[in-house]
């Protein structure tokens, strides 16, 4: 039986930049451990540096991967999505740090607004209106 999501697994370019745009920007957290390596067996490349960080009960693993298979192009297709009390002000906060969400606006059941981190993985922040 399932009994919950353990984490994401992100592959990005640049570790460091990556966790600076999660942490400083979303305001992710270290989840404990420090940088370690790891090695999915899947690539020729040699193993991948890798860190994790969480937010809330989310735990995101952010892989630097030397190998870009994609041409650059990493997050294509993904779109994850985290909801949030106070979206507007949320959203107020990432500008003030920098960051260039696009507006909030109201859609099915909620509020949310986008923001993409530098390897172009879409997040969408998302305050249900029920």
């Amino acid at each position: 039986m399932i009994q919950g999501l353990r984490f994401v697994r992100l592959e990005v370019r640049d570790l460091a930049r990556s966790r600076a745009f999660y942490r400083r920007g979303l305001r992710f957290s270290d989840a404990g451990t420090e940088q370690f390596v790891a090695s999915d067996g899947r690539h020729e490349s040699g193993p991948s540096v890798a860190h994790m960080l969480e937010a809330g009960s989310m735990r995101l693993l952010l892989v630097e991967e030397a190998d870009d298979r994609r041409n650059g192009r990493r997050g294509v297709g993904i779109d994850l999505e985290i909801e949030v009390n106070g979206v507007d002000a949320y959203h107020d906060a990432l500008v003030a740090r920098g960051l260039d969400p696009s507006p909030p606006a109201d859609g099915p059941g909620g509020r949310r607004f986008l923001v993409e981190d530098p390897d172009g993985y879409r997040w969408w922040i998302y305050q249900s209106m029920t």
